[in-house]
């Protein structure tokens, strides 16, 4: 049975201690709800500004990466900002595929009702997210010359874990705790790697810089 069915089933049967105008007021509040959930499934079927959260989200990903390895004595240097965008944009692509995998694996009968798109949207709608993060990353660096783009870049990460959740619950019409969970865990254990080896990763521009400079020079002799 749907829950739009289960839904009218509910609407049909009023307690028979309800007065007649308790009982319409109650009829009246169900199908709103009923309605309004329509509405919610239908947008997220039809994935509604899908082109617009992805162009959003990407630049607010990049964004952090242009300030994840940033040196205050080099602010603009081609290969930290590079190094850092190429990092943020993976991350994004997995956390975009992981979610889905999860929330999809875990959610057969939401899948059933509404279509593995919507589910799909849902996670697109949670990503969105990190925008007001990225912005706040950008300021501080480049303008007050803060170094806590990795922190707020995990912070980030289990606000976007926390949403997706919400999206779903949204999307079935009540919350399930288990995706809380489920999407918290991927979330911390993100934010644990990423504070873990954040320091390992910092050699990575200085390393793709040297061998820019060295692997001409070598191929110039190769030739000679």
């Amino acid at each position: 049975m749907s829950l739009f069915k289960k839904t009218k089933n509910e609407i049909k049967h009023t307690p028979p201690s309800m007065t007649a105008i308790e009982s319409k007021k109650l009829k009246e509040l169900a199908e709103k709800i009923l309605e309004e959930r329509k509405e919610i499934v239908n947008e997220y079927k039809e994935s509604k500004y899908s082109k617009v959260l992805w162009f959003t989200r990407t630049l607010a990903f990049a964004a952090f990466g242009a300030t994840l390895f940033h040196n205050p004595y080099k602010p603009l240097d081609i290969f930290n900002i590079g190094f850092g965008v190429v990092i943020c944009l993976f991350l994004n692509a997995y956390l975009k595929h992981f979610y889905r995998f999860l929330l999809t694996l875990f959610n057969p009968k939401l899948k059933k009702e509404v279509t593995k798109k919507a589910i799909h949207h849902s996670v697109n709608r949670a990503l969105i997210y990190i925008v007001p993060y990225a912005a706040a990353s950008l300021v501080g660096t480049f303008y007050f010359n803060w170094q806590l783009a990795s922190v707020l870049l995990s912070t980030a990460i289990m606000t976007i874990g926390i949403s997706a959740a919400g999206e779903i619950s949204r999307l079935a019409g009540k919350s399930n705790f288990r995706d809380t969970v489920l999407t918290s865990i991927v979330s911390y254990s993100t934010t644990f790697l990423l504070t873990r080896y954040i320091k390992m990763l910092v050699i990575g521009p200085g390393l793709i810089e040297t061998l820019v400079k060295i692997v001409p020079t070598l191929l110039g002799k190769g030739g000679n």
